[in-house]
């Protein structure tokens, strides 16, 4: 498009131009309107072969087109995805993503996917526009250079996704890593700061306006602008507010204040490595509850203040603001908390084990994750279950627990916990570390079968595919036999309790002349191979079927 200004610059030269260079520029002028009137013709003509060439045209029924797409751009479960601070560069002591890893999220598909599906015909573009659930969650990693198709994105989702809500994840860790004309001098800071501000404007503008804000149903926020805190009143009661920083963030600035005045009717709460906050208040409105590398002190402070809790994780806590720490051993309950996840810091020492000081009475589900020898820290594992509720119905051990745990000490953990319906255990580095947990169970089992665990119908084990795919045979063989020896003996203590045994990775499992004979001969003392469940993410193997008829033709010929 001319300006006016230009047109009027234009006009004024050739009203002084010589007559020849007059009538050239008439000439250039229509050459101009011929190009761009056949651009327009060359658009539509590329337009009719794609409507004719494009792939499934209008074959499919749009229902099926929409499942389609569906499946392409899944929904994320916001709660149950990884909400990750570190710094995605390897400069700051972090490890470095690797060369073809050029995005923080890269198990996700883009964001751009529904867009680009819209492009290749009018009707996949209808059924794009009348699938709202393939816009009701955006994942975004913002770069300065991005920042406003991004922010245009956000738009178009917030648009398209009704009437649905939007789940939003938004990824600053990058911003100001692209800028080296500001980070080459360290007095250059303020400068810095305002371009990003600037660079940002429209993506606050998109999220924070307010016919936007009533359609976002999570909004997950990490290493924003400290700027942004003061916006996120503006969010509706019902989101899930997420905020995180890394670990090297400096943050000179008066703490943030969550309290029930500024977000009203907040009810899930995620913090990630943000030092400065506090809860003036008791925020009842509070059910779902993440806190992850924060003062050990703060997290006490915040759980006194939120007693309507009914899940609740506690992740890698620190120390560092030890003056918070000796007045907040007082014990809190908790009377509508039913999950808790503990997660101690690598190989710490020093933090003490919060859900020791939790009271729980209203508990079904526990995770404990602590990878530290430490006879302390086992003591302090020991001394949660003591008390722990007979509403328990699900542990999940992860770390070094199994392996340091006394065999009295976990034969008593499991006793007191009577009702557990199902244990989790993971190991990611050694899978035989879990042997002596299995052989606890099947003494449990074999010596008080009527109190020991009487409830317990899954194991699930959950191993790195890599380890198990590295693990000779012969050991593979001997766990293999514990694993039947503990089925065996639960089916002779307690045939009326049936036990499911699972795996999240695929086993190599033996077969004839490999290890199968030993096997069969286990299991054959079992009544014709009926109590045999084994599965690999959660589904039946055929090889259990394989053993189940050697184990019956054994018998026989015994």
């Amino acid at each position: 498009m001319i300006s006016e200004l230009d047109a009027f610059h234009s006009s004024s030269l050739l009203s002084t131009a010589p007559p020849d260079v007059i009538s050239i520029e008439k000439r250039l002028e229509e050459i101009r309107f011929e190009i761009q009137k056949r651009r327009h013709e060359r658009s539509s003509l590329l337009q009719e072969i794609n409507e004719t060439n494009s792939p499934g045209g209008r074959n499919l029924p749009s229902d099926i087109l929409s499942l389609i797409f569906q499946h392409a751009c899944p929904q994320s479960d916001f709660y149950v995805r990884n909400f990750e601070s570190q710094m995605p560069d390897g400069s700051r002591g972090i490890p470095f993503m690797g060369p073809d890893q050029d995005k923080l999220n890269p198990d996700l598909n883009g964001p751009y996917l529904p867009v680009v599906f819209g492009s290749v015909s009018s009707y996949w573009r209808e059924v794009v526009q009348s699938t709202p659930s393939i816009w009701s969650t955006l994942v975004v990693e913002i770069r300065e250079r991005t920042a406003k198709s991004h922010a245009s994105l956000l738009q178009l989702y917030l648009r398209r996704c009704q009437p649905l809500r939007l789940g939003i994840e938004l990824d600053f860790r990058r911003v100001g890593l692209d800028t080296e004309q500001f980070s080459k001098d360290s007095s250059n800071h303020t400068r810095l700061v305002n371009h990003i501000r600037d660079v940002l404007y429209p993506v606050a503008d998109a999220l924070f306006r307010a016919e936007n804000v009533g359609r976002i149903s999570h909004l997950r926020l990490m290493a924003p602008p400290y700027e942004w805190l003061s916006l996120l009143s503006k969010a509706p009661p019902q989101v899930e507010l997420c905020l995180g920083w890394t670990p090297v963030t400096s943050l000179d600035t008066s703490p943030l204040i969550i309290s029930p005045s500024i977000f009203p009717g907040l009810q899930t709460l995620h913090i990630v490595s943000f030092p400065q906050f506090s809860i003036p208040s008791t925020f009842p409105s509070i059910i779902q509850l993440d806190l992850t590398r924060v003062p050990v002190g703060l997290c006490f402070d915040v759980l006194s203040s939120c007693p309507n809790l009914e899940e609740c994780r506690l992740r890698h806590l620190t120390t560092a603001a030890k003056r918070h720490i000796a007045p907040s051993f007082t014990p809190i309950t908790l009377t509508r908390l039913r999950d808790l996840e503990w997660t101690l810091p690598m190989y710490d020492s020093t933090t003490p084990a919060v859900p020791v000081y939790i009271l729980t009475p209203t508990l079904r589900r526990i995770k404990w994750d602590a990878h530290n020898d430490n006879a302390e820290k086992v003591s302090e594992f020991i001394k949660f279950f003591s008390h722990a509720p007979q509403s328990m119905e699900t542990i999940h051990l992860s770390g070094d627990l199994v392996k340091t745990t006394p065999e009295e000490a976990l034969f008593d953990t499991f006793t007191s916990a009577s009702q557990l319906r199902y244990i989790y255990l993971e190991e990611q580095r050694d899978l035989l570390k879990v042997l002596p947990f299995i052989q606890v169970l099947a003494e449990g089992f074999s010596e008080s079968p009527s109190v020991f665990l009487p409830q317990l119908d899954t194991i699930k084990f959950i191993f790195n595919q890599g380890i198990v795919d590295g693990l000779r045979r012969p050991r593979v063989l001997g766990f293999i036999i514990e694993l039947i020896t503990l089925l065996v003996v639960r089916h002779e203590a307690n045939q009326d309790a049936p036990l499911t045994l699972d795996f999240n990775v695929n086993f190599e499992w033996p077969e004839e002349g490999g290890g199968l004979k030993e096997v069969v001969e286990v299991y054959s003392t079992a009544e014709k191979g009926l109590v045999l469940d084994i599965r690999e993410k959660g589904r039946p193997i055929p090889w259990v079927e394989f053993v189940k008829k050697k184990a019956a033709e054994h018998g026989d010929e015994c």
